[in-house]
């Protein structure tokens, strides 16, 4: 089994970027939609809220309240970063990158990740190592985006953890380092990465920088399909379970499911948000 290669696709989702103050309600039925798209409208238009501007561009993005129109939600998202909102910014990078609402442009697409980048926001440190590492808008350099995953993975970003582990797995922009890897992979799957999860068992199945381990190896394959492993790593994922569970003995896979288990309840519960005052107290079984 070898490490996947690291699938290069930008931040598109506007789940975890819509303001915490103007909540992005996708599941609403028509009428609420459309209650909260004339209040947001009347924020951004009225008040030039720079916060109701950019969820009124991920409404128009999303066709929430109001028609599809990328062309409205390019100008509400540059309204938006003129006035300085790094989620915005970002996401005229992406209009850019797929020619939504603006011809596309690498170059452009680039620029604004990079002024996103610069002011904190880590989904656009990631799209800036991303662009780095495919030669879009920019020369490939591999160096420059593995500094761009490590802002990133300081930041606690999952995604770019795992990503930075496939460079120090491979010594691709940094020294080859495997031990470092297996760290990061670990991190990023606690993290609830799931490709992390499958790149983590890959190493327990294979023994490289890890002791050999075809249960835990099982068990962080089957996590990471719990997580919802897509495409392609999905369809490896299980056929690296069959190969597995005939490797197992009767014994040894039930032990395998029972981690599993085990490691999807941990994942959850650090991921669950806390009461102020609390402190997180659960198993710890061995990641690595």
């Amino acid at each position: 089994m070898k490490i996947h290669q690291i699938i290069f696709v930008l931040l598109l989702s506007l789940a975890g970027h819509a303001n915490a103050t103007i909540p992005l309600a996708i599941n609403q039925d028509i009428a609420s939609s459309t209650t909260m798209f004339q209040r947001i409208y009347q924020l951004a238009a009225e008040k030039a809220d720079p916060a109701a501007m950019y969820a009124l561009g991920n409404l128009f993005m999303e066709g929430i309240g109001v028609e599809k129109n990328y062309d409205e939600a390019f100008k509400w998202y540059f309204r938006a970063a003129d006035l300085g909102h790094s989620g915005a910014m970002n996401f005229l990078g992406i209009a850019y990158a797929t020619g939504k609402g603006v011809p596309q442009s690498n170059a452009m697409s680039f620029l604004w990740f990079l002024k996103a980048a610069d002011k904190g926001l880590v989904e656009a440190m990631e799209n800036v190592a991303i662009a780095y590492s495919l030669g879009a808008g920019r020369p490939v350099d591999y160096s420059e985006a593995a500094k761009w995953f490590e802002r990133a993975a300081s930041k606690g970003d999952a995604s770019a953890m795992n990503s930075l582990a496939v460079f120090y797995e491979k010594g691709t922009g940094v020294p080859q380092d495997p031990q470092t890897a297996a760290v990061l992979f670990a991190r990023s799957a606690k993290s609830g990465n799931a490709l992390a999860m499958k790149n983590l068992g890959v190493l327990y199945a294979n023994g490289e920088s890890v002791k050999q381990d075809n249960r835990v190896a099982y068990a962080w394959i089957a996590t990471a399909l719990d997580a919802g492993l897509q495409g392609q790593d999905r369809d490896e994922a299980i056929q690296q379970l069959d190969a597995l569970s005939v490797e197992l003995g009767a014994h040894e896979l039930i032990y395998a499911r029972k981690l599993a288990d085990q490691f999807s309840s941990v994942i959850e519960h650090h991921q669950r948000p806390q009461k102020a005052g609390t402190t997180a107290v659960s198993p710890k079984p061995s990641f690595l």
